[in-house]
């Protein structure tokens, strides 16, 4: 017992300190390397072993329609260029790129102010209209039409990033909304916005079919970016699989499973709300990539929920909509996250606890 709990904490160690410099190829590859020089010199794992870890621990059949998402988003985040959006366009970017698609194309645009941050906030929203714009998306969410509850913290987050603004500051925004009509030079045309919504609708309507049309497609946006293919941000999301599967393969999925089965009766109506503010926390500190990975391994080890009187699919809805509610890069990147942290912590609050009330009935 003693040995299995201490391959536990140290095959996570890497998949926790993800999280310290996040995008950066070089950090994840270097934890990952500790992680199984460690594991090598304790006797966890062979690193003889890591050209088949990934499929001996089954995360790269548990995460593929994940993985595909991610190298989709990023080649499109590489290949949109826009210099500036209005209130409507920054909700139809979430709509069309989805949560993280649309985050990497924001935190590009130069804008660190009040208004740019609520265009964030709006893009955020619109990443909450239907499940395959979300991380883990397809497989957290699209069963049958619970996905439906996700639109209460999508009139939230937009009723906060419209709603505060006072008479002056909407005037303001008018006329900047006006001259950025008039003097907006958009490099990529916009039938791709329309291309990159239709694909991920798709995906989402046909999720058996997920992993083609989101492969398929990205040959388009792979030509589109051809003169810069983001190569280090592939990488980086790649090792940082690697890291999270030592954590798989030291049993940490499974030591989450059995907690979730051993709860006590009397706290598994206050579950769901746990479960969104939870995934939300551990997403902001860990990050929303190693956070969905290592869901999505928890919830295929948690079989035995139903035995103890859990629903899977509540669970798995409050995680994935953590997921997305802690996606708060953009603003972090765009230094407006210091000032607005009150709204951001806010809108969070209220979601895990309306939705986790809805689903935990």
């Amino acid at each position: 017992m003693q040995s299995f709990v201490m391959s536990v904490v140290v095959l996570s160690i890497p998949a926790v300190l993800l999280g310290l410099f996040r995008r950066r190829l070089w950090w994840p590859l270097l934890v990952w390397d500790l992680g199984m020089i460690l594991g090598e010199v304790m006797g966890l794992v062979s690193i003889m072993e890591f050209s088949t870890l990934l499929t001996d621990t089954g995360l790269i059949l548990d995460a593929q329609r994940f993985n595909l998402w991610m190298v989709w988003s990023i080649l499109v985040g590489s290949a949109i260029r826009i210099s500036s959006l209005n209130s409507r366009e920054s909700f139809a970017l979430g709509v069309c790129f989805g949560a993280l698609g649309s985050g990497l194309i924001l935190s590009k645009v130069e804008r660190k102010s009040e208004a740019h941050y609520r265009r964030v906030c709006l893009a955020m929203a619109g990443s909450l209209l239907h499940p395959g714009l979300m991380f883990g998306g397809l497989d957290f969410l699209s069963s049958g039409f619970l996905w439906l509850i996700l639109w209460i913290p999508m009139l939230l987050w937009f009723w906060l990033s419209t709603s505060k603004l006072e008479a002056t500051e909407r005037y303001q925004q008018f006329v900047s909304d006006a001259l950025n009509s008039i003097n907006k030079r958009e490099p990529t045309p916009r039938v791709l916005w329309y291309v990159a919504a239709v694909t991920l609708f798709l995906s989402f309507l046909l999720p058996v079919y997920a992993v083609w049309i989101l492969g398929g497609t990205s040959v388009l946006w792979l030509w589109v970016g051809r003169d810069r293919v983001p190569l280090p941000e592939i990488g980086a999301f790649f090792a940082s699989l690697f890291a999270v599967n030592l954590a798989v393969a030291g049993g940490l999925p499974e030591v989450a499973a059995w907690g979730l089965e051993e709860l006590p009766m009397e706290f598994h109506p206050w579950l769901p709300i746990a479960m969104v503010l939870v995934s939300t926390v551990l997403s902001v500190l860990i990050g929303v990539v190693p956070m969905t990975i290592f869901g999505l391994a928890l919830f295929a080890r948690s079989l035995d929920l139903p035995s103890v009187g859990l629903r899977t699919e509540p669970l798995m809805m409050a995680y994935g909509i953590g997921l997305t509610l802690g996606n708060v890069r953009p603003l972090i990147l765009n230094q407006v996250w210091r000032k607005q942290a009150k709204l951001w912590l806010l809108g969070v609050l209220v979601s895990s606890i309306v939705v986790g009330f809805l689903l935990g009935l």
